[in-house]
């Protein structure tokens, strides 16, 4: 079988779906596609790579989606391909298109929705707009996939509940993230991985820490990089106990090396970088937003603490709460995490889910 896999930029591509790639590789001829206008990856052997002019990730250029179309469709036809997993509500929309207007070849269209995003959150004129366009085309998708539950009522108010499904993430690598727990010693530390946008709510964190080490010797690290997306957000205030440290592949490290990943987002598709580190026997403290709750609605706060307000204080009491905990309830904490991971979000569950039928 000729599989065809396309996601919304190179970076995606191998940060994301590597494991799901590798996987039907094992089985199929897999063919993917890169923007020759982005960063290249060693996706490995096996792999044949399709490059097109492309469409950088999150850009809305006229020009830009009518080549992608073309160049995409193009390659559906050259390569013979039978079925299509295309990542993210964007690029899933646009492959719907192109499954519509294809009389050569009728492909079978697997769309995974990863998140909605600021489709959901912002309600400007445009947005909304893009976003019923692109519910016009995903009705020609054979499967939908969701990563909460959330997103899957939200679909189904425009699409057939029959087609849509959900899977829990892009799926865990359990070997690579791997450790013991962190004993709480002198210093409590926190970490947050990944993007610095507003949206991710990395001031909340920042403005709850800095009250809380004012009673505590703790300690924050900032893994990742400002985003184009929100060029005006940096972060201001951050204590000497706040340490930003940039964006590395090597997060694992860093989930070892503290005893709790903290997130105030406004929305998940299904947090990765919570996953991860619980994976590595770190617990979390987070907002309940869609993405999040479904991971605590299976754990309650065996695995952490879910905050129920998305602000300073109520963050600064959930890291009071996690502060008092017991040495024994700490470490229960650190165990049923991993457990939960190797339940129920590993790659081999995710990759199976994405095939099956």
């Amino acid at each position: 079988m000729n599989i065809l896999v396309v996601s919304n930029s190179n970076w995606n591509l191998f940060n994301f779906r590597i494991g799901f790639i590798k996987y039907l590789a094992s089985n199929h001829n897999v063919f993917i596609i890169l923007s020759k206008n982005e960063s290249q990856y060693n996706f490995g052997k096996n792999i044949t790579e399709l490059k097109i002019d492309g469409l950088e990730r999150n850009r809305l250029n006229i020009v830009q989606i009518i080549r992608f179309i073309y160049q995409t469709n193009a390659h559906i036809n050259d390569e013979d391909i039978d079925v299509v997993f295309s990542f993210t509500f964007y690029i899933s929309s646009l492959l719907s298109l192109i499954r519509l207007c294809n009389t050569k070849n009728k492909f079978e269209l697997r769309s995974v929705i990863t998140g909605l995003g600021k489709l959901y959150t912002s309600k400007t004129f445009k947005n909304r707009i893009l976003f019923f366009i692109g519910i016009l085309f995903l009705k020609y998708s054979e499967i939908i996939f969701t990563q909460n539950h959330f997103d899957k009522h939200y679909l189904n108010k425009y699409l057939d509940i029959k087609k849509i499904r959900v899977i829990p993430g892009s799926g865990i690598d359990i070997d690579k993230f791997s450790a013991r727990p962190t004993f709480k010693g002198d210093v409590i530390k926190f970490c947050y991985v990944g993007r610095l946008l507003k949206s991710k709510g990395v001031d909340i964190i920042v403005e709850a820490f800095n009250e809380f080490s004012k009673s505590f010797n703790a300690e924050l690290l900032i893994i990742g990089d400002y985003d184009s997306n929100d060029k005006s957000f940096r972060l201001n205030n951050m204590s000497k106990n706040i340490s930003h440290l940039g964006w590395t592949e090597e997060t694992k490290i860093y989930f070892e090396e503290c005893h709790a990943s903290v997130l105030m987002s406004d929305r998940e598709g299904l947090s990765k970088s919570l996953l991860e580190s619980m994976s590595c026997s770190t617990p979390i403290i987070a907002y309940g937003a869609p993405g999040v709750i479904d991971i605590f609605d299976s754990a309650k706060d065996k695995i952490g603490i879910c905050v129920e307000d998305r602000s300073s204080t109520a963050l600064y009491s959930a890291m009071l709460k996690f502060a008092g905990l017991s040495d024994i309830e700490y470490l229960d904490m650190c165990s049923y995490s991993r457990d939960l991971i190797v339940t129920n979000y590993t790659s081999q569950i995710v990759n199976k889910k994405l095939q099956e039928i």
